[in-house]
Protein backbone atom coordinates (compact mmCIF):
# COMPACT_ATOMS: atom_id res chain seq x y z
CA UNK A 1 0.00 0.00 0.00
CA UNK A 2 3.08 2.52 0.70
CA UNK A 3 3.98 1.90 -2.87
CA UNK A 4 0.69 2.88 -4.30
CA UNK A 5 0.22 5.61 -1.81
CA UNK A 6 3.90 6.93 -3.16
CA UNK A 7 3.01 6.41 -6.19
CA UNK A 8 -0.56 8.43 -6.64
CA UNK A 9 1.67 11.22 -5.02
CA UNK A 10 3.12 12.48 -7.58
CA UNK A 11 -0.06 13.02 -9.56
CA UNK A 12 -1.85 16.05 -8.52
CA UNK A 13 -5.29 14.53 -9.97
CA UNK A 14 -5.68 11.00 -8.70
CA UNK A 15 -8.30 9.78 -6.51
CA UNK A 16 -8.60 7.55 -3.53
CA UNK A 17 -10.26 4.10 -2.92
CA UNK A 18 -11.90 2.85 0.42
CA UNK A 19 -8.66 0.09 1.02
CA UNK A 20 -6.55 3.71 0.54
CA UNK A 21 -8.55 5.21 3.26
CA UNK A 22 -8.66 2.74 5.56
CA UNK A 23 -4.94 2.36 5.22
CA UNK A 24 -4.16 5.76 5.47
CA UNK A 25 -6.32 6.30 9.06
CA UNK A 26 -5.37 2.90 10.47
CA UNK A 27 -1.60 4.04 10.21
CA UNK A 28 -1.88 7.92 10.90
CA UNK A 29 0.33 7.54 14.02
CA UNK A 30 3.00 5.30 12.18
CA UNK A 31 5.89 4.94 14.28
CA UNK A 32 8.01 5.61 10.75
CA UNK A 33 8.30 9.51 10.85
CA UNK A 34 8.91 9.20 6.98
CA UNK A 35 6.00 6.81 6.12
CA UNK A 36 3.91 8.98 8.82
CA UNK A 37 5.02 12.74 7.90
CA UNK A 38 5.96 12.45 4.55
CA UNK A 39 3.51 9.94 3.28
CA UNK A 40 0.37 9.66 5.24
CA UNK A 41 0.11 13.37 6.64
CA UNK A 42 0.86 14.68 3.01
CA UNK A 43 -1.43 12.45 1.39
CA UNK A 44 -4.51 14.08 3.81
CA UNK A 45 -3.62 17.42 3.25
CA UNK A 46 -2.94 17.08 -0.47
CA UNK A 47 -6.03 14.87 -0.78
CA UNK A 48 -8.30 17.70 1.40
CA UNK A 49 -6.70 20.86 -0.59
CA UNK A 50 -7.33 19.58 -3.92
CA UNK A 51 -10.90 17.64 -2.70
CA UNK A 52 -9.42 13.91 -4.12
CA UNK A 53 -11.46 12.76 -1.27
CA UNK A 54 -14.97 11.77 -1.85
CA UNK A 55 -17.81 13.56 0.46
CA UNK A 56 -18.70 9.39 1.88
CA UNK A 57 -14.98 8.84 2.51
CA UNK A 58 -14.86 12.22 4.33
CA UNK A 59 -17.72 10.97 6.40
CA UNK A 60 -16.28 7.34 6.32
CA UNK A 61 -12.76 9.04 7.90
CA UNK A 62 -14.61 11.40 10.78
CA UNK A 63 -16.96 8.17 11.83
CA UNK A 64 -13.74 6.01 12.39
CA UNK A 65 -12.15 9.01 14.24
CA UNK A 66 -14.88 9.81 16.13
CA UNK A 67 -16.35 5.95 16.94
CA UNK A 68 -13.09 4.60 17.86
CA UNK A 69 -12.29 7.37 19.91
CA UNK A 70 -9.17 8.26 18.10
CA UNK A 71 -8.41 11.28 19.76
CA UNK A 72 -8.35 9.24 23.55
CA UNK A 73 -7.00 6.26 22.02
CA UNK A 74 -4.67 4.69 25.37
CA UNK A 75 -4.99 7.69 26.61
CA UNK A 76 -3.01 6.69 29.81
CA UNK A 77 0.10 5.18 27.17
CA UNK A 78 3.26 6.98 25.86
CA UNK A 79 5.22 5.73 22.77
CA UNK A 80 3.22 4.80 19.65
CA UNK A 81 -0.33 5.59 21.54
CA UNK A 82 0.53 9.20 21.92
CA UNK A 83 1.63 9.12 17.94
CA UNK A 84 -1.91 8.00 17.17
CA UNK A 85 -3.13 10.15 19.27
CA UNK A 86 -1.34 13.22 18.33
CA UNK A 87 -2.30 12.58 14.78
CA UNK A 88 -5.79 11.73 15.09
CA UNK A 89 -5.79 15.36 16.50
CA UNK A 90 -3.58 16.81 13.32
CA UNK A 91 -6.24 14.86 10.52
CA UNK A 92 -9.54 16.24 12.63
CA UNK A 93 -8.15 19.81 12.44
CA UNK A 94 -7.88 19.45 8.63
CA UNK A 95 -11.29 18.48 8.67
CA UNK A 96 -12.96 20.69 11.64
CA UNK A 97 -10.92 23.33 9.26
CA UNK A 98 -12.55 22.74 6.00
CA UNK A 99 -15.74 21.91 7.31
CA UNK A 100 -15.66 25.75 8.01
CA UNK A 101 -14.17 26.47 4.22
CA UNK A 102 -17.30 27.84 2.72
CA UNK A 103 -15.61 27.38 -0.45
CA UNK A 104 -14.77 23.36 -0.01
CA UNK A 105 -17.03 20.69 -0.97
CA UNK A 106 -16.37 19.30 2.73
CA UNK A 107 -18.19 22.82 3.82
CA UNK A 108 -20.87 21.93 6.77
CA UNK A 109 -20.31 17.73 6.71
CA UNK A 110 -19.68 17.83 10.05
CA UNK A 111 -23.37 17.70 12.27
CA UNK A 112 -23.66 19.14 15.73
CA UNK A 113 -23.18 15.96 17.58
CA UNK A 114 -19.88 15.23 15.79
CA UNK A 115 -18.78 18.57 16.09
CA UNK A 116 -19.10 18.36 20.06
CA UNK A 117 -18.11 15.01 20.02
CA UNK A 118 -14.81 16.15 18.70
CA UNK A 119 -14.47 19.58 21.25
CA UNK A 120 -15.63 17.77 24.09
CA UNK A 121 -12.90 14.90 23.21
CA UNK A 122 -10.52 17.42 22.55
CA UNK A 123 -11.16 19.62 25.91
CA UNK A 124 -10.51 15.93 27.83
CA UNK A 125 -7.78 15.39 25.72
CA UNK A 126 -6.00 18.56 27.53
CA UNK A 127 -6.76 17.43 30.68
CA UNK A 128 -5.72 13.65 30.64
CA UNK A 129 -2.62 13.77 28.26
CA UNK A 130 0.35 12.54 29.80
CA UNK A 131 2.71 12.77 27.29
CA UNK A 132 4.36 16.14 26.44
CA UNK A 133 6.58 15.05 23.50
CA UNK A 134 7.45 17.70 20.93
CA UNK A 135 10.54 15.63 19.48
CA UNK A 136 11.40 12.07 20.15
CA UNK A 137 14.39 10.44 19.23
CA UNK A 138 12.69 7.35 18.41
CA UNK A 139 9.79 9.02 16.17
CA UNK A 140 10.94 12.23 15.31
CA UNK A 141 8.47 15.34 15.83
CA UNK A 142 4.81 14.25 17.88
CA UNK A 143 3.87 17.54 18.90
CA UNK A 144 1.36 16.25 21.48
CA UNK A 145 0.03 19.54 22.21
CA UNK A 146 0.36 21.50 19.40
CA UNK A 147 -1.55 19.21 17.60
CA UNK A 148 -4.28 19.50 20.17
CA UNK A 149 -3.57 23.40 19.94
CA UNK A 150 -4.08 23.24 15.87
CA UNK A 151 -7.54 21.61 16.52
CA UNK A 152 -8.67 23.50 19.21
CA UNK A 153 -8.26 26.69 16.99
CA UNK A 154 -10.13 25.31 14.13
CA UNK A 155 -12.92 24.19 16.68
CA UNK A 156 -13.35 27.85 17.92
CA UNK A 157 -13.18 29.18 14.72
CA UNK A 158 -16.38 27.00 13.52
CA UNK A 159 -19.34 28.20 13.76
CA UNK A 160 -20.92 25.74 15.67
CA UNK A 161 -18.76 26.17 18.75
CA UNK A 162 -20.45 28.09 21.14
CA UNK A 163 -18.50 31.58 22.05
CA UNK A 164 -20.05 31.27 25.71
CA UNK A 165 -17.63 28.76 26.03
CA UNK A 166 -14.70 30.83 25.26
Amino acid sequence: MKEQLLEKMKFNSQNYNLDEIKWLINNRGHPNSEIRDKLIYRTFVRGMAKELFSIDQIRYMIDQLLEKDFILFEIDKKGEATLKRSFSLLLLSLIVTYDNEKGSIYYKLLDKEAFKKIENDTLTYFYKELDFSGYADRFGWVHTFAHAADLMVAIVKHPLFNKTNL
